[in-house]
């Protein structure tokens, strides 16, 4: 393939890229990272992840992180209370493939790992538009439900059975105990059944236990 990643960069800015810059996004000068404030804290920042594999394919997907401010700020007292900041930064991040439901069977490395694949320079606009299509269909409609505060504690209350996953654990327990304590037991609760098979000296476990802790003493 003779199609670079560059050009691959261009074609995307100018479809789905457009699609971001009209609620809000802007981008950067590689044309690799779109970002969006939603107040003065609050951010979602969408990656454009690139990789050509000589000499026959092109691959690219899409990051997606997402920083609330309220949550990071809990956070940064956890990280105090526990001497463990390694968790600051970014709220949670999530890859393109957890967004398709037709991949939701899935184990999460393969959801992680999706790409869309180009094998020949003259599929590049047609893949990018089969891209776009889903990007409007499945990502567009959670973006906003996903970047404020009110709209992840939602999602936690209706989907308890994706807490477990260690990317939303600690995230999900903030956002419940900014909520109340009564949130946070229901929390706590659902993470006891999803990770029950953990030993008691495993490191989300031990999280979850430092976490009720300060939660108590706060």
């Amino acid at each position: 393939m003779n199609f670079t990643i560059k050009e691959l960069k261009g074609v995307i800015n100018k479809t789905i890229g457009a699609d971001l810059t009209s609620i809000g996004f802007s981008v950067d000068s590689t044309m690799t990272w779109y970002t969006r404030k939603n107040n003065t804290k609050d951010k979602i920042k969408i990656f454009v992840d690139t990789y050509k594999f000589l000499p026959e394919r092109l691959e690219f997907t899409f990051i997606f992180e997402f920083i609330l401010s309220a949550v990071e700020e809990e956070k940064k007292k956890f990280a105090v209370f526990s001497g463990d900041s390694k968790n600051l930064g970014i709220t949670y991040l999530l890859s393109e493939g957890l967004f398709y439901p037709e991949l939701r069977h899935q184990e999460i490395k393969f959801r992680n790992s999706f790409t869309h694949k180009i094998f020949d320079d003259n599929l590049v606009d047609q893949v990018v538009h089969n891209a776009r299509l889903k990007f409007n269909k499945y990502i567009f409609p959670r973006l906003e439900l996903f970047s404020n505060l009110q709209g992840f504690q939602s999602y936690v209350q209706s989907n308890m059975n994706k807490i477990g996953d260690s990317r939303f654990t600690l995230p999900s327990l903030v956002a419940m105990r900014l909520l109340g304590l009564e949130n946070l037991k229901d929390v706590v609760q659902q993470l006891e059944k999803d990770l029950k098979e953990l030993p008691q000296n495993h490191l989300t476990i031990q999280m979850i236990k430092k976490y009720l802790e300060f939660a108590k003493s706060n």
